[in-house]
């Protein structure tokens, strides 16, 4: 079952602002916590998704979250810092292969993928000062390993099948972060792709995480020289079962090397 955060948005059991990264039950929301508060160029997204600050002026997110936001009447959309700074949106360039929401929900079936293209670019009205923006790049197979970062409540109930999954009283709208390996490359897609692997399985990290609704637009970052930067921003779950935050689960984001060219001449001055 395919649960892209759109998917939970359009439906009437779950909103985007609700969930954040699902991870280890036998670690703290604390720990998943900390290990974000480095990258301070991460922010949310009119309380609906993630993004990241990419340039001074420029912020990367995924499609769905900007088209979501479109279609919920926001006006403008508002990029919020930690340190409680929002700026203003003034522009939003999409992918070309992305289709509207309305569209795509319009003519899709019941497991079927998003079109490619789940990326979007927004520029802001004011330069923002103070922080410095997150390097891009592509991803190097030889060196799989990423950071998850995203935004929302914490949910910590990864077992397959559970019929609810319980909330460990964190609040919205904080930044967790986690560990997983890029499992594939989806080329045609320009997908990135991992999976959620519980722990002492051949592949699994010791922070490991999956996507959940509200991660949106988050970055997928790899570790580049004594930095990090980004090589993916997250689209969709894969879900293995009904209960979404399950083992088995795959994250896709969409390939920042595959779409380079794009962004870069689109955020030409």
């Amino acid at each position: 079952m395919l649960v892209t955060a759109a998917s939970l948005l359009l439906s009437a059991t779950v909103v985007l602002a609700t969930g954040s990264l699902a991870g280890h039950p036998e670690t703290s929301q604390k720990h998943y916590a900390q290990l974000a508060e480095p990258f301070d160029a991460v922010g949310g997204l009119g309380g609906m998704g993630t993004g990241t600050l990419v340039a001074e002026q420029w912020v990367i997110t995924a499609a769905h979250v900007a088209d979501f936001l479109r279609l919920q009447g926001h006006d403008p959309i508002l990029f919020a810092l930690d340190d409680g700074r929002e700026f203003e949106v003034d522009r939003v360039i999409i992918h070309p292969r992305w289709k509207p929401l309305e569209e795509q929900m319009a003519s899709r079936g019941e497991d079927e993928l998003f079109t490619p293209g789940d990326l979007a670019l927004l520029h802001l009205t004011e330069r923002v000062e103070g922080v410095e923006p997150m390097p891009m790049a592509a991803f190097d197979e030889e060196n799989p390993g990423v950071m998850l970062v995203g935004i929302g409540a914490y949910f910590n109930d990864p077992s397959i099948g559970a019929e609810r999954r319980e909330v460990m009283g964190m609040e919205r709208g904080v930044k967790h972060a986690g560990t997983n390996i890029v499992d594939r490359v989806d080329k045609r897609r320009k997908e990135l792709i991992v999976s959620f692997t519980p722990p002492g399985e051949e592949g699994a990290t010791a922070d490991e995480a999956s996507a959940f609704a509200g991660d949106s637009g988050g970055p997928l970052l790899a570790r580049v020289g004594d930095g990090w930067a980004i090589v993916g921003v997250m689209a969709s779950v894969d879900s293995k079962s009904d209960n979404l935050g399950a083992y088995g689960d795959e994250t896709h984001a969409t390939s920042i090397g595959a779409v380079r060219s794009w962004i870069d001449r689109k955020m030409k001055p």
